[in-house]
């Protein structure tokens, strides 16, 4: 059963900048990777700080193939 939830105008306005922000980010990466040579191989650390994760995660991410 969908539910219907009601918010006030400024959380919407809030929460809609928020989604833009967080397009604009992805945007923004997605640019620095493809114009990246498709030789050149990042670190770690790179995709630590571009995704927002610990190393760890990274690591079980590999392993289950997600990376």
């Amino acid at each position: 059963m969908e539910r219907i939830v009601i918010i006030n105008e400024s959380t919407f306005v809030k929460w809609t900048k928020s989604v833009e922000r967080q397009q604009k980010l992805l945007e923004s990466q997605e640019q620095q990777v493809s114009s990246r040579k498709t030789t050149e191989w990042i670190g770690t650390d790179e995709v630590c700080r571009m995704l927002g994760i610990g190393k760890r995660t990274v690591h079980a991410m590999r392993e289950r193939g997600c990376l």
